[in-house]
C-alpha cells in the first residue's frame, strides 16, 4: 500500500494534488481538524472541543454518570491521536480525563470498585505518557493538584493518585 502511495506521489503533478487534497480536506473532519491544528495560530479551540467531548463523556444532562464513560472517553483520546501534532496537547488532555473522572467521582459520590481503579489508571496513563514525552516536570503542580483533590474527596476504599505521585516526583 505504502509503495503504491510512493509511486502515486511520483506521477502525480502539483494541480492535482491540490485538488486531491482538497477533496480529502472536504471529505474527512480528522483531515480538516488535523489542518486545524497545523495550520492554526493556537491548537486551543480544537483542544477545547475534545475536552468538551471528555466533560460530556461523564457529566450528561442525566443525574448520574453514563455507564459508557469510560469507553467514550478512550474514543476521543483515540481520535484526538490521530489529528493532534503537539505531544503536549495529547498530554494536556490525558490528565483533563483523569480530572474530569475524578469530578465524577465527587460529584456523583460514585464508590463504584472498577469506577475508581479505573480513575487511579486514567491518572497513571497520563503519568506515563507526561514521562515518555519529556513533560512531567512541566505538569508537577497540576500532577499534585490533582492527587491532593482526588485524595481530598474519595472516602471509599484505599484509592489514591498519592502513590503514583510519589513514584514520579518522590514527595508529597
Amino acid at each position: 500500500m505504502k509503495k503504491d502511495f510512493n509511486r502515486l506521489l511520483k506521477e502525480i503533478d502539483a494541480d492535482d494534488m491540490r485538488e486531491e487534497l482538497r477533496v480529502l480536506y472536504d471529505r474527512f473532519p480528522v483531515v480538516r481538524e488535523y489542518y486545524k491544528m497545523e495550520l492554526g495560530e493556537s491548537t486551543k479551540a480544537v483542544v477545547d472541543k475534545y475536552k468538551a467531548d471528555l466533560r460530556k463523556a461523564f457529566f450528561s444532562s442525566k443525574r448520574r454518570v453514563s455507564r459508557r464513560g469510560r469507553s467514550e472517553s478512550k474514543k476521543v483520546l483515540k481520535a484526538f491521536s490521530l489529528v493532534s501534532i503537539h505531544p503536549r496537547d495529547l498530554v494536556e488532555l490525558y490528565f483533563y480525563r483523569a480530572e474530569v473522572m475524578a469530578e465524577a467521582v465527587v460529584h456523583y459520590r460514585i464508590e463504584n470498585d472498577s469506577f475508581l481503579l479505573a480513575t487511579v489508571k486514567a491518572f497513571e496513563e497520563a503519568l506515563v505518557l507526561a514521562e515518555k514525552e519529556l513533560l512531567i516536570e512541566s505538569y508537577h503542580p497540576q500532577i499534585e493538584q490533582l492527587s491532593q483533590y482526588f485524595g481530598d474527596h474519595v472516602r471509599y476504599g484505599d484509592y489514591s493518585f498519592w502513590p503514583l505521585f510519589r513514584e514520579y516526583f518522590g514527595e508529597g
